[in-house]
């Protein structure tokens, strides 16, 4: 309800004797017009003149307790009979309403604007022109000063309406999209999800419709034009309307403005609730087939250009796994072979097409080697870090494969490969709906396919677009084959799996072992083995992580990943020829990876730099493995500091140590022999020599110091005079100078 009237009872009284008539039309008597409860009258603006009298005024009428029945009146009295004709004749806009009284004329408006611009009108025709600008001005200011309040609480109401509308049109499509509603528990949004609770999504959901249908009556109520009281008022209240819809993200949130992260949460929160069932099968229940090394073995076939002998190969694989659906690993694999970037490989496979265009089994070595290709391309970063033609590079190659898997998925023979490879090329192609269309047909066939699930569920996950509930309905999907295919119960595993990626790439990697634990609870899968190992090696826990690679290979001996994370895992424990096995294995798999092919050469380097300290007596650590020297000796305590920072790799500070011992005790070998082993890290052979020369002159018949003074003549490329010390370190009984005499005389 609005105000009270400004005007007072004497004027009402005056107002209903002028023109009893309009009044008594409205239901106003004499009495009631005194009652605000009645009506009210917010302003009044008059003007009196010689032929005539005039007041212009607002009046608002009580109607269901509200104020919603508004008038503007334009009231003259006291006039003479020639303004009077002139009243008669006057033509009044569609609308607008003329009560004629004995005494007075009412003129009566339904809006403002129409009375402010009939009102000069009105006065000049009745021949009042210096009355019509002093009414019109006192008319209009005091008209336009409500004018702007009613505006402002107009806009305001818009803008809150419009806001309102916008929110809940934004849950309501987010509610159906995801099937879940997000609510505020303490000061964090929770979602709350279909699956969970039902009633109460569904009454919440119903709530919000008819929440958003009131508000869109009332927003449009509100926004009918034609009544608003200035005609600039269309603008403002679209202005209104789009700062509401610009705002709605931002009274939303993060987490209802993202569905993804809904999508996650979703998912992260059935893998906790996986984890504590205690219903899980326990780890061990699923058989696994192993797959034996096949890899390097199926591209040299391929690089030595026997063809026939790899067309067996593969029809092996093939005819094993239409024998028994579970050996489809063992097929997939093969081709996975080809899924590389080698130079070679490629050059290969066009030979092994140009000698047997029709062959499928080179068509479709053919597309895994360009989707390999176009991951290699593409590299490890995160496509914001990748650059633009990498991108577009990769697509293209996939578009490639695609094209050819698309024609062989005609060929029964290699339908399940070549489908199992266009669902991984559509994850990456956006194509969702040919990758629904794709696993429908095929699923249809092949029912008891773990394969074909699995990499479908792969494209699904959230990180892709899918969500936890489409997961869910494959993994329902398949529990009616799981008597003929008991790898099918590795499906469940899948989510807690995908769970574990979400925490690793947050760098959560305790949780993640956790959740690939849980997984493996349906029975062991080397990817995930795979991928805890590389939880615990990234927690530091190194033994543990050796023991999940080494059952990671034992399932599938041709992952390259699980080689070369296996070599860094040896690596870390010191086990420097078991970690250059390893990745000799990842580089016979994958020779072209430069990163292979880096950690390789750090290996090898790491057993050079060992066999070099255990040369002269040190270990991998640089501790000596032994010491003959006396505790009493003068340089003891130099050295021992120098050991020290040997140890810490400060070997600047360890040579003025080495030199300090010499000259306290130049009489101890092992002295002058770390001093060689630090000093040739930097290749400085003078100074070794200078230093040997110095040992020897004190002791001129000591075998070893003529073979490590050889040794660095050599190095310095002092040839004649390493080979008189190397043949008298020989003469003196040294075992290491006759090898190498030997050698040298044999390659003589």
């Amino acid at each position: 309800m609005s105000a009270k009237s400004k005007v007072s009872t004497n004027t009402r009284l005056q107002l209903h004797r002028a023109a009893p008539a309009f009044f008594q039309s409205r239901g106003l008597t004499a009495a009631n017009i005194q009652s605000d409860e009645a009506c009210q009258i917010p302003w009044l603006a008059s003007y009196v003149a010689d032929e005539f009298a005039v007041m212009v005024y607002e009046l608002l009428q009580a109607k269901h307790k509200k104020f919603s029945q508004r008038a503007f009146v334009v009231t003259l009295f006291d006039y003479t009979d020639e303004i009077k004709q002139r009243l008669d004749m006057l033509d009044l806009p569609e609308g607008a309403e003329r009560l004629v009284e004995e005494k007075s004329t009412s003129f009566v408006f339904a809006d403002s604007a129409s009375s402010l611009d009939e009102l000069p009108s009105i006065i000049d025709r009745i021949g009042g022109l210096e009355a019509s600008g002093e009414i019109y001005h006192t008319t209009a200011t005091r008209l336009k000063k409500q004018q702007n309040s009613s505006t402002l609480i107009s806009l305001l109401r818009v803008l809150v309406l419009a806001s309102l509308s916008f929110v809940l049109a934004a849950l309501l499509v987010h509610g159906v999209m995801t099937q879940s509603i997000i609510t505020v528990s303490g000061n964090m949004l929770e979602p709350i999800y279909l699956e969970e609770q039902p009633f109460y999504y569904s009454m919440t959901m119903a709530f919000m419709a008819l929440a958003f249908v009131v508000f869109v009556a009332h927003l449009v109520q509100s926004c009918k034009w034609k009544e608003k009281v200035i005609q600039r008022a269309y603008f403002r209240y679209v202005a209104a309307t789009i700062i509401a819809f610009l705002a709605t993200p931002y009274l939303l949130g993060a987490d209802v403005d993202n569905p993804l992260s809904v999508k996650t949460h979703r998912l992260i929160t059935a893998a906790n609730k996986a984890l504590l069932e205690n219903s899980i099968a326990k780890s061990g229940t699923v058989v696994v087939t192993p797959i034996p090394l096949i890899s390097p073995g199926l591209t040299e076939l391929l690089k030595n250009n026997k063809f026939e002998e790899l067309n067996n190969e593969l029809d092996k694989y093939h005819s094993l796994a239409a024998l028994d659906i579970q050996n489809e690993h063992l097929l997939f694999q093969a081709y996975l072979s080809f899924a590389n970037s080698d130079d070679k490989v490629i050059y290969a496979i066009n030979k092994w097409l140009l000698s047997e265009p029709s062959n499928p089994r080179a068509q479709l070595a053919e597309a895994f080697f360009f989707y390999g290709k176009g991951w290699s391309v593409r590299g490890t970063k995160n496509s914001a870090e990748t650059p633009l033609e990498n991108m577009l590079e990769m697509q293209r190659l996939m578009a490639r494969s695609y094209e050819t898997v698309t024609k062989l998925r005609k060929i029964e023979k290699y339908e399940l490969a070549a489908s199992i490879l266009a669902i991984n090329i559509l994850q990456v192609r956006s194509g969702k709906k040919e990758a629904k269309q794709i696993f429908t047909q095929v699923i249809e066939k092949y029912p008891s396919s773990y394969l074909i699930r699995s990499h479908y569920m792969g494209s699904l996950t959230p990180r892709w677009g899918g969500s936890y509930l489409t997961m869910r309905a494959v993994i329902e999907g398949a529990a009616a084959n799981l008597a003929s295919n008991p790898q099918l119960a590795l499906l469940e595993g899948e989510i807690l799996e995908e769970a574990g990626k979400i925490a690793a790439l947050a760098d959560n990697y305790f949780q993640a072992s956790e959740f690939y634990k849980g997984a493996l609870r349906f029975g062991d899968n080397p990817y995930v083995l795979h991928e805890l190992a590389k939880s615990e090696y990234r927690l530091k826990n190194y033994g543990q992580a050796l023991v999940y690679f080494n059952q990671a290979l034992a399932l599938n001996a041709n992952s390259h990943t699980s080689y070369y994370w296996r070599s860094k895992t040896h690596l870390k424990l010191k086990r420097l020829r078991e970690a250059e096995q390893d990745q000799k294995t990842a580089l016979a798999i994958r020779p072209y990876e430069k990163y292979y092919q880096g950690h390789y050469k750090s290996v090898k380097n790491a057993i050079a730099k060992k066999e070099y300290r255990q040369y002269y007596g040190f270990n991998a650590a640089g501790k000596p493995a032994s010491t003959s020297h006396s505790i009493s000796s003068k340089g003891y305590t130099a050295y021992q500091h120098a050991l020290e920072m040997i140890e810490d790799g400060r070997f600047d500070s360890a040579v003025v140590k080495l030199i300090e011992a010499i000259n306290a005790d130049p009489h101890t070998i092992e002295y002058y022999i770390t001093l060689d082993m630090v000093l040739g890290q930097t290749r400085q052979w003078p100074t070794i020599i200078s230093y040997w020369q110095k040992f020897l002159t004190l002791y001129p018949d000591n075998a070893r110091a003529h073979r490590e003074i050889s040794g660095t003549y050599y190095h310095n490329k002092e040839n004649s005079k390493s080979l008189y010390h190397l043949k008298k370190a020989a003469e003196l009984g040294d075992e290491l100078a006759l090898q190498r005499l030997k050698r040298i005389k044999g390659s003589d």
